[in-house]
């Protein structure tokens, strides 16, 4: 049983697991929690808080898994894994498995420098980015969360920046990717890499609407998910996908005919 703060820099051991959340936990600025391979971390509903350093670094054999302490659990039945301000940011997390909570995993002003391997599944929100956080996210799956794969919220003027690659968006309830605020995005003409990632179908335009960026309102970023993939860890799709706005004087050449209009231009 483990809730509360952690003091010191402190190891969840394979031995140990699993470890049994009661209460939140919480890893303060300039404290290390460090799980070992193959761990597993049971939430009775408390969260996982860190200001301090996670290091979750499973293997493809053993991964880390987040869960609830739950014989038959639902969606938000835990607070999930929150990474909060930048003394999060050394955060390191690989080959981790977060399920049935309500945001799975959400960063806050906080930017990890390792974000691979993730399986994020059956949350409301599979991973939450508020804020000033830029992280890259590559070989992750966004699977069956009920309402987002990755929600994007601006917070005070800050935005969040991510670029996902070579990812899986599957069977998220209503929409693989989200960007909303109350007010403007500061920036929202940027544009957001999430290229060469599998979106359940290589249909353009069934893409686009799973994706709710500038297209859908002006003061969200774009979404950039072209190239897309094939199949889940699959190849390219080749071809000159065109949508959206031209923005400047443009020439369609015969030489990179045809073009493939996924929404209106």
């Amino acid at each position: 049983m483990v809730g509360g703060t952690i003091a010191t820099d402190t190891t969840w051991t394979l031995a140990g697991s699993p470890y049994i959340i009661t209460a939140d936990v919480t890893v303060p600025s300039g404290v290390t929690l460090t799980l070992e391979p193959g761990v597993e971390v049971r939430s009775n509903g408390p969260s996982l808080m860190v200001n301090g350093i996670l290091n979750a670094q499973g293997t493809a054999t053993q991964p880390i898994t987040f869960t609830a302490n739950q014989a038959t659990p639902s969606p938000g039945a835990w607070g999930g894994v929150q990474l909060v301000d930048v003394g999060a940011s050394g955060s390191q997390l690989a080959f981790c498995v977060i399920e049935y909570a309500g945001a799975g995993l959400t960063l806050q002003n906080a930017t990890p420098s390792l974000l691979a391997e993730l399986t994020l599944r059956n949350n409301s929100t599979g991973l939450s980015l508020i804020g000033a956080t830029t992280p890259l996210i590559t070989n992750s799956r966004f699977l069956a969360n009920t309402q987002y794969g990755i929600l994007l919220f601006t917070n005070a003027g800050n935005d969040p920046a991510p670029r996902v690659n070579r990812s899986s968006f599957m069977d998220n309830g209503q929409y693989a990717v989200f960007c909303w605020s109350v007010t403007a995005f500061a920036n929202p003409n940027a544009v957001l890499n999430f290229e060469e990632n599998w979106w359940s179908t290589t249909d353009p335009g069934q893409i686009d609407q799973r994706i709710q960026d500038h297209t859908d309102w002006p003061f969200i970023p774009s979404v950039d998910f072209i190239p897309f993939l094939d199949a889940e860890n699959g190849n390219p799709v080749s071809g000159n996908f065109v949508g959206g706005t031209l923005t400047q004087d443009t020439i369609w050449q015969l030489m990179d005919s045809p073009f493939i209009l996924y929404q209106t231009v």
